[in-house]
């Protein structure tokens, strides 16, 4: 069977890493698990997809194999591991619940000097609470809203979620 320590929690499209541990009916090590050439099939018990989705004994060492998997939607799983050719051999982790990203930052690229009433690029990038790219900004982020140090205004001052391209967002503003 297997054993498969997962987190409690982790975060959509970003990796997390579980442990997997290959044992006899004695609840034994199976030390030499990565010399018998098994696939091992990995799945989510949810509606989404795990990545990855199989791998080879090859990756166990002593009985124990390290994996960083991603899963694609926000729901709770339990990750389920098993030989593919005899399913009977497998193992389960707990719930692990996949929660959406969440905004931490913002950071703005802009020009050093503008002409006022002129048209320039700016480029938001989003980071997520793991201090990360927020990739996937455009289907978890809010409208940003723009706002300048100076008594000018800028136009448009708002950005929409869809304008995020693996989180990062180029838009043409001008400041009067």
């Amino acid at each position: 069977a297997f054993i498969i320590n997962a987190p409690e929690e982790a975060v959509v499209d970003e990796p997390f890493d579980i442990t997997i541990l290959a044992i006899d009916k004695f609840n034994n090590f199976v030390k030499d698990f990565a010399t018998q050439r098994e696939k091992i099939i990995m799945e989510a018990q949810g509606k989404g997809y795990i990545f990855p989705s199989e791998l080879t004994s090859y990756a166990f060492s002593d009985g124990k194999a390290r994996l960083s998997l991603r899963y694609n939607r926000p729901e709770d799983i339990k990750i389920v591991a098993k030989v593919a050719n005899d399913i009977s051999i497998r193992g389960e982790s707990n719930i692990v619940k996949i929660v959406p990203p969440k905004i931490k930052r913002f950071e703005i690229i802009s020009p050093d000097t503008i002409i006022v009433g002129q048209r320039f690029k700016i480029k938001i990038i989003a980071y997520n609470h793991l201090d990360k790219v927020m990739s996937n900004y455009n289907l978890y982020g809010n409208t940003v809203i723009l706002k300048s140090s100076g008594s000018g205004t800028l136009t448009p001052n708002k950005v929409p979620p869809s304008e995020f391209i693996n989180g990062v967002a180029t838009v043409e503003v001008m400041y009067d």
